[in-house]
């Protein structure tokens, strides 16, 4: 039998003793007041509780202050703010529950059940008796008219949001959203519905999933029936297939297993395995299908790649096919190379390349070129032809090529008309000697011309000539035995080889051996028995006033070996030259009128164009000289390497009027200046600046003159006597790279 025992604390030990099966255990007041005291069925243990041995004070609390075996001894406590209500209780003793108080009374709800067993419920409100957490383990942290009925399931905020699965389910946040099963989740949003297993909804509005371990990321009235399957984004798109997807998009719907719209409106995928990558109103019903884009194409074909530009609907029934609606395949290149369409023979090899194949591909066109295949079936034996042109496109038919043929055994065949083979004794093959005969008497053509042309995609030979025969004894071998003789009146010519159009263009190349001109027995690698001229290349470009540098005669690195400048408007300065390479020579003739002066080491040229000279200082070409120049390889320099100057200078007078005060005379430019002053005073006038040391000027002033000039400026030195010009007097000044020095004056 369990015993309750009461003790009081003093100097006796005064103990009461109640058995259990005693109901009730009544102190009486001296007064009218009871104090009623009794066990609460059923008691399992005898305990006994030791009472304070001093009196309580306002306020205090009974609390156990130590335990020894069944034996608590008690002591007062005073607890602070008793008057506050708590704001949470576990609200079922034992089962560690914790609701907030505040909930069983806002909104006048009354009678709330208890959060269930380990749950929490902090919600600020709720509206129905339902609206608290009531599964195991549960939780609802914040917002009001939650519920969390499965176990595990939480709810962190939010209004009138719902975990009823079984297990584990999950509300972030958000109005109205409901998880729905075990393992589901709803992070956010507005009306939301997860009813699948294991499924979730990451936020949007009026979203759906009924299928099992599927995802809606955003959007609006999206759907998901079908397990494994995702729609990231859009509005009332709809999956029905499992392991499908929808990434974006509005109207878009997939039916079957393994299928995927990316984007798009309006679309539908109705194939296993299709996938369909944008558009609208598009739509695949047969299996392993890509429907590209565009608008209006039904693929209805199995393993069908398509695309279309649009136009109105359009349904291709073809299975294994690749289909372009009302839209041009092209096949573009940007590496200088035409793309081609390749066609692989009949074969059951499984990777490529493998097999043999055929390709077609666009040579290097001159203009845009169409062709229009034969409307009809051709027969046997015909071959297509071009029937009509029409701007650029070639409509083709069907050519019946006759098989009547008249010719003489040994001759070659060839085609006399359309329709007509026969053969001719200029062109015979001499079954012996094993030979082609090319002869005839009159003709005015070439007797053989061989033409090729198209793009080419590696190193291209017109004709070779191979003779690689052998002997025992001495003998002459010939490649090539090139004779034009006989009575002929006008040129002949035995060789001719013009060669253009190439990066780089060579008319002829000798790898091995000497080249005699005029000369059986060549004794050097070039013999020449005979005169030697080079083709003048005429300059009547204008040279720049000041330096001229990378100079370029002809356009074309200065490929002639004789170049002839022509009039130029004075004296003119080159710093360097295109075009070096090693051994390279050629002679400049300065017809110009002026000299030509030569810098050297100039910076003012790229490094590999520029000229030194054997003085290291600059070089002036009189007019009427020469200048021969050499190009060194390893030094990349011209080398300046012999003039011929004439043995007196001119210069052609430049005339300049004298209209005001502050004219500046064009000294940079001329060397013979002649002036005419015509404003009506002495004018004091300045100069530019020379353009070479050592550059001599010289200023006149006419005799027509009225009045005098004076040369001023700080770039000119002399006596004020010596830069003043009465009327017909002249002064000669030299330019040192700073100032103007008058070396000379005379009077007129």
């Amino acid at each position: 039998m369990a015993v309750l025992c009461l003790a009081l604390v003093g100097a006796t030990d005064m103990r009461a003793q109640l058995p259990v099966r005693t109901r009730l255990l009544t102190l009486h007041s001296t007064s009218n007041g009871t104090i009623s005291i009794a066990p609460q069925p059923p008691q399992t243990a005898q305990y006994t509780l030791l009472l304070p041995s001093v009196a309580p004070t306002k306020d205090a609390l009974l609390q156990v202050l130590s335990m020894s075996g069944t034996t608590a001894t008690m002591h007062w406590r005073v607890a602070t703010d008793l008057d506050v209500v708590p704001v949470l209780e576990e609200a079922v003793f034992g089962q560690k529950n914790i609701r907030r108080r505040v909930g069983f009374i806002v909104s006048g709800i009354q009678a709330v059940p208890p959060p269930g067993e380990g749950a929490i419920d902090l919600q600020g409100s709720r509206s129905t008796i339902l609206q608290t957490s009531s599964g195991q383990y549960a939780g609802i942290l914040a917002g009001r008219d939650n519920r969390a009925t499965g176990s595990f399931a939480l709810v962190l905020g939010g209004n009138a949001n719902q975990t009823t699965g079984a297990f584990y389910g999950l509300v972030v946040n958000g109005n109205q959203n409901v998880a729905g099963n075990s393992y589901v989740s709803v992070l956010n949003g507005f009306a939301n519905q997860v009813s699948g297993y294991s499924s979730a909804i990451l936020g949007g509005s009026s979203n759906q999933i009924s299928g099992q371990t599927s995802l809606i990321g955003l959007g609006d009235a999206n759907a998901i029936t079908s397990d494994s399957s995702v729609i990231l984004s859009g509005v009332w798109n709809t999956i029905q297939g499992k392991a499908s997807g929808i990434l974006i998009g509005r109207r878009n719907r997939v039916t079957s297993d393994s299928s995927l719209i990316v984007a798009g409106s309006d679309n539908l995928v109705q194939g296993t395995s299709g996938l369909l990558l944008s558009g609208s109103s598009n739509r695949i019903t047969g299996n392993n299908s890509v429907l590209l884009g565009g608008n209006g194409l039904v693929l209805s074909g199995n393993n069908t790649l398509g695309w279309s530009a649009g136009g109105g609907s359009y349904t291709s029934t073809t299975s294994q096919s690749l289909l372009v609606h009302n839209a041009e395949v092209i096949l573009a290149n940007s590496n200088g190379a035409s793309s081609k369409l390749t066609f692989v023979e009949p074969t059951t090899d499984n990777s490529y390349p493998s097999a043999n194949t055929v390709s077609l591909r666009a040579g290097s066109m001159t203009t845009n070129t169409s062709y229009v295949l034969p409307s009809t079936l051709g027969a046997v034996g015909q071959v297509p032809r071009i029937a009509s042109i029409s701007g650029s496109e070639a409509t083709l038919d069907w050519l019946t090529v006759s098989t009547t043929f008249s010719g003489t055994p040994t001759q070659v065949a060839f085609f006399k008309s359309s329709t007509e083979l026969t053969s001719s004794a200029d062109v015979a093959w001499d079954t012996t000697l094993r030979t082609l005969n090319l002869v005839t008497t009159s003709r005015s053509s070439e007797l053989l011309a061989l033409s090729e042309s198209g793009a080419q995609t590696a190193n291209d030979t017109t004709m070779s000539l191979i003779n690689t025969s052998t002997s025992t004894s001495t003998l002459t071998k010939r490649g090539l035995l090139v004779s034009s003789t006989g009575s002929w009146t006008g040129t002949n010519i035995g060789l001719s080889v013009a060669v253009s159009g190439g990066t780089s263009n060579y008319a002829a190349i000798f790898t091995g051996g000497r080249v005699g001109v005029g000369d059986d027995t060549p004794d050097a690698t070039l013999d020449l028995d005979g005169d030697l001229a080079y083709t003048e290349y005429s300059y009547t470009g204008t040279l720049a006033v000041g330096n001229n540098n990378d100079i370029d005669f002809d356009g074309n690195d200065n490929r002639f070996a004789l170049v002839r400048v022509g009039t130029q408007g004075g004296t003119r300065t080159i710093t360097g030259f295109d075009g070096g390479v090693a051994g390279k020579t050629f002679t400049l003739i300065n017809a110009s009128g002026y000299p030509i002066i030569i810098e050297s080491e100039s910076a003012g040229s790229t490094a590999a164009n520029r000229v030194t000279t054997t003085t290291g200082q600059d070089q002036v070409v009189s007019n009427r000289a020469t200048a021969q120049f050499v190009y060194s390889g390893i030094d990349s320099r011209w080398y300046f390497s012999a003039s011929s100057q004439s043995s007196t200078i001119g210069f052609t007078p430049t005339e300049f009027d004298i209209t005001g005060a502050g004219d500046v005379l064009p000294s940079s430019t001329a060397n013979y200046l002649q002036l005419d002053n015509t404003s009506g005073n002495n004018q004091d006038v300045t100069l530019e600046d020379g353009t070479t040391v050592g550059q001599i000027l010289i200023v006149q002033l006419l005799s027509t003159s009225a009045k005098n000039v004076t040369l001023t400026g700080a770039n000119v030195v002399g006596s004020a006597a010596d830069r003043g010009l009465n009327s017909g007097q002249a002064v000669i000044l030299v330019w040192d790279g700073t100032d103007w020095q008058i070396s000379a004056s005379k009077g007129g």
